[in-house]
């Protein structure tokens, strides 16, 4: 026969931490918690003491293992009745032993839920009976053995007669439960534990039940009822009642369970699982080796893992590998007790796209106190950024127009004086060696005169109307200005044009911005050569436009600043640092982005999104004049 495949045991998250520590760690009973398939997820020390079988040799192992062929259909059935209606209950089977020996377990099976509501586990305590039914001829011992179990049981455990009398059993766990001595209670009626309103309902009830024909009633089947402690304060029970005798000798024994921690608990984690459930910040639990393991709809949303894809994984799996080692040490500050908030970092998504993220860390506590992971809180600021980054270039734009203007106007008029006294000379008799000196100087003028008319087309664009292009023909025109170059310096030029919608632009600006950005490529390729790629696709509203180059590619601290006004990396006297400056300012004007992606050594892709309606210039539709 096959051995079943184990099932690692996942942590129980319905219920309060501290109330099952409190359960496995009794000494004297039988604890044994099962998960919906019956695969043992704890097995504690008076597991081990009473089958010889150690945990380790059991987790993960179907708790049918134990059970004995005969019995295994009764017991199967028992719980199955337990995970699929929930009640909890009370029933006796044998164990095996590892030498082979047939244990009596007498069990009390309690369903855990989750905030849902569903049955995500089963607790059952028990306590094995073998010697109680072997030795029934030693009264005593038996009954000494019981009150010992009564005394040192968790629930409160009450017995009364015929006439709802409390007699023989009050243990010191009811004592505790209704704030009242055993001495003080012993022969009392067991209306003075009930509040007022239930009291008839409660007393006809029980009496109902000692007529019947039934011993038992397991726990949970009465429902939740309602105690009352000697102070007047009411609380919620569980309760399971068996009955022993007839008649005058009838006697009720009534095991009760206080579950106002647990309702209080059950309250607590619902309306905590509401806010993280409707929280539009990411909100991840961690185990204490950092791994994964609650993860909220707002971290699907902004990740874009489901939770079953990212349970089990390291936390810094969310982030690039540049940003690991910052996670790490965040980490390492949380293990030391001490929480995090405000970082700002980058994410990675499923898809691979990055994100910027703001995000807070604080430890996570067992019962014990000790950290038993961490509790992160991640917000997507990419929005934010992307939105101050728009205001800064709008107002780096401002200022640089203001600028421009006033240099174009101070120096404009002083170089068409120049221009046209350098024109006055040259139609002068000149020697070929002045004539050559008056060329230079037109030469530099007119350089001059066109870097001041670029500033003043960035500062004062035409405005054009706005009529319906494709930027295919743009971007065509564009490169046949500069295929000789491309020819020139072994660049081979690839297109991808996909099918795009027209989208309204001014035809002449647009085709500028995309020569700019071709003639850059150029640039970075004009020594060893290379690929050119010009790809278009339409968009979702709109076009995108792609330019790739193999070329040098642009480091990433210069990649930071390349639309920044004069800043530029080629050599004094061949670039002004406004090109990509305009090229933006084009962009911009059309409603559109421009976003760059650069790997030094292998090249860098420019990418234009432009939308299929205007923003606000004047429009002109097909076919007008």
């Amino acid at each position: 026969m096959s051995r079943p495949q184990r099932a690692s045991p996942r942590p129980l998250e319905s219920m309060d931490q501290k109330t099952v520590d409190a359960i496995v760690d009794v000494a004297s009973l039988l604890v044994v918690i099962l998960d919906r398939d019956a695969r043992i997820q704890r097995f504690n020390a008076a597991c081990e003491r009473a089958t010889g079988f150690s945990a380790g040799e059991l987790l993960g192992e179907p708790v049918w293992r134990l059970v004995p062929e005969d019995q295994r259909t009764e017991v199967e059935a028992i719980f199955r009745e337990l995970r699929d209606e929930g009640r909890s209950n009370l029933h006796e089977n044998d164990w095996w032993t590892k030498s082979g020996e047939r244990r009596r377990i007498a069990w009390s099976n309690t369903a855990l839920r989750d905030p849902d509501g569903s049955v995500v586990q089963v607790i059952a305590t028990g306590i094995d009976v073998t010697g109680l039914r072997a030795a029934e001829a030693e009264q005593r011992e038996s009954e000494q053995r019981l009150a010992g179990i009564v005394r040192s049981a968790m629930d409160a455990i009450v017995a009364v007669d015929e006439r709802q009398r409390i007699v023989r059993f009050f243990n010191p766990a009811a004592e505790h439960m209704f704030g009242v001595p055993s001495a003080e209670i012993l022969g009392k009626p067991l209306d003075l534990l009930i509040p007022e309103r239930h009291r008839a309902a409660h007393h006809d009830h029980v009496e109902r039940f000692a007529r019947s024909g039934h011993t038992s009633r397991r726990m949970g089947k009465l429902g939740r009822v309602r105690g009352q402690r000697a102070n007047g304060e009411e609380f919620s029970i569980e309760a399971s009642i068996g009955k022993t005798g007839s008649g005058d000798t009838a006697l009720l024994t009534a095991i009760l369970r206080d579950v106002t921690d647990q309702e209080r608990a059950a309250e607590t984690a619902a309306l905590l699982a509401s806010i993280v459930r409707s929280s539009e910040d990411a909100i991840v639990g961690t185990d204490r080796a950092w791994r994964i393991l609650t993860w909220n709809p707002a971290a699907q949303e902004i990740f874009g893992y489901a939770r079953h894809e990212v349970q089990g994984q390291p936390l810094v799996a969310l982030v690039p590998p540049e940003a690991r080692e910052q996670i790490e040490s965040v980490l390492a500050t949380v293990g030391r007790g001490r929480s995090v908030g405000h970082l700002e970092t980058t994410g990675l998504r499923r898809d691979g796209g990055r994100l910027a993220v703001s995000v807070g860390v604080s430890p996570r506590r067992d019962g014990t106190g000790a950290i038993a992971g961490a509790s992160v809180v991640a917000r997507d600021i990419s929005e934010h950024r992307e939105l101050e980054r728009r205001l800064r270039q709008t107002e780096e734009l401002a200022a640089v127009a203001t600028l421009v203007t006033g240099i174009a106007h101070d120096i404009g008029t002083p170089m068409n004086v120049i221009l046209g006294y350098t024109d006055l000379l040259a139609r002068s008799p000149l020697d070929e060696k002045n004539r050559e000196r008056v060329g230079i100087i037109k030469d530099q003028v007119e350089r001059v005169t066109r870097l001041i008319q670029t500033l003043m087309n960035f500062a004062r664009p035409q405005r054009e109307t706005l009529r319906p292009q494709r930027v295919e023909d743009l971007a065509e025109r564009a490169l046949a200005l500069i295929a000789e170059t491309a020819r020139q310096r072994g660049i081979a030029i690839e297109r991808a044009f996909d099918t795009t919608p027209p989208i309204p632009a001014q035809g002449e600006r647009l085709e500028r911005a995309f020569l700019d950005l071709l003639l850059n490529a150029c640039d970075a390729m004009a020594e060893r050569g290379g690929a050119l790629r010009v790809a278009t696709r339409p968009l979702d509203g709109g076009v995108e436009i792609r330019i790739e180059d193999t070329g040098c590619g642009i480091p990433p601290e210069t990649l930071e600043r390349i639309f920044e006004p004069f800043y530029t990396t080629k050599p004094r006297g061949q670039g002004t640092g406004l090109g990509l400056l305009v090229t933006r300012s084009i962009v911009v004007e059309h409603g559109g982005t421009i976003d760059v992606e650069s790997r030094v050594g292998k090249g860098s892709a420019f990418t234009i999104r432009l939308p299929c309606e205007s923003s606000g210039a004047e429009r002109d539709e097909p076919g007008s004049d």
